[in-house]
């Protein structure tokens, strides 16, 4: 049985090349602080493997400007160097949207905030955050949208 090689840089130049595709979702971890049934990932907290900052440099530069790149986990605020992480993602984009469970938000709220400024001066467009608010997040949710709202974020 002959087995055709697939070419790579033709799939890439079709899809940068398209209108149709405009969002991308990156997992920068599995790891995640809580186990939901629900997850479509099947993270929890004893998921391991995670990027490095260069991959998210290599992904950066690989994914074409107009796309939108969905930066998620598991919980990427459980990584110590997440502001680092996203800040290589984020990098010139016009649009990146950060999905979140809002664990920062009883953790430490400060750095997350110090996270989004530095991702909007790499410089970035439009930062926008996604916070679960279902039953199954223990409120994290409902706080982060509270704190963002109350500091009138303009990420």
């Amino acid at each position: 049985m002959r087995h055709k090689m697939i070419d790579y840089d033709a799939l890439y130049n079709k899809w940068s090349e398209s209108t149709i595709s405009n969002a991308c979702i990156v997992r920068v971890i599995n790891q995640c602080n809580q186990k939901c049934k629900h997850c479509a990932f099947r993270s929890g907290p004893d998921c391991v493997g995670q990027m490095s900052v260069k991959m998210c440099e290599r992904i950066n530069a690989w994914v074409p400007r107009r796309v939108i790149l969905n930066i998620m986990g598991g919980e990427f605020t459980v990584l110590e160097n997440y502001p680092e992480m996203l800040v290589a993602l984020a990098r010139g984009r016009s649009n990146v949207r950060l999905v979140t469970n809002g664990f920062w938000a009883h953790k430490n709220v400060d750095k997350f905030f110090d996270a989004m400024k530095k991702i909007k001066a790499s410089p970035c467009g439009l930062i926008d955050v996604a916070i679960s608010t279902d039953s199954w997040h223990n409120g994290n949710g409902d706080l982060a949208v509270a704190l963002l709202e109350n500091n009138k974020a303009d990420i």
